[in-house]
């Protein structure tokens, strides 16, 4: 708790139980930064000038939230609601389209950072959508993260690695490695960029 730049209060009475109350400020970085600087905790990807280091724990936005966006491509709209939901705690933006159209349609309107894209689409199979934006300059260097709950052949997988950036099959804690492999993608487009 002291870490997080918060503390504990505790009301008790013999017989009749306790009451234990946790304080944490809505925004902990500073007393974060303050520990690591004295070497009481070890944060894995710190950088070392301070600027940079707020930058990673707060996001580049100030809002605790990575900037940057994203474009979710499933054919499945619940899908996406949800993923959306669950990718918006910690990305600032989440853009959806439910076929290869209406993907297209939001790259031509909207720059994003990263496309989460679906194998099966009602107008396009994954793969063909890859490889037409691999094969436009402007998105040539644009990651793309595969999220498909299909099981892939090992020469459909073989393939894919050299189209893709990832590859993630979607299963009960698949979200999890999603939003790593996304937060990653972003943390250096901000660093870069």
């Amino acid at each position: 708790v002291r870490i997080l730049g918060g503390k504990i209060s505790l009301q008790s009475q013999e017989g009749e139980g306790s009451t234990f109350t946790l304080f944490v400020p809505l925004d902990s970085s500073p007393a974060i930064i303050r520990h690591a600087r004295e070497g009481k905790i070890k944060l894995s990807t710190a950088p070392s000038p301070k600027a940079e280091l707020q930058k990673e724990i707060k996001g580049a936005n100030g809002s605790g939230k990575i900037e940057g966006t994203v474009l979710l491509v499933d054919d499945n709209m619940n899908h996406n609601l949800a993923l959306k939901e669950y990718l918006e705690f910690k990305i600032s933006t989440c853009l959806t389209a439910q076929s290869a159209k209406e993907a297209y349609k939001v790259l031509e309107e909207q720059s994003v950072n990263c496309i989460i894209l679906d194998m099966y689409l009602p107008d396009a199979d994954g793969k063909e959508v890859v490889r037409k934006l691999k094969k436009q300059e402007k998105y040539r260097q644009l990651p793309i993260i595969i999220y498909s709950g299909k099981n892939l052949s090992q020469d459909e997988e073989d393939e894919l690695e050299t189209l893709a950036d990832a590859i993630i099959q979607k299963n009960v804690l698949s979200y999890k490695t999603l939003l790593s492999k996304i937060t990653g993608i972003l943390h250096k487009a901000n660093y870069e960029g």
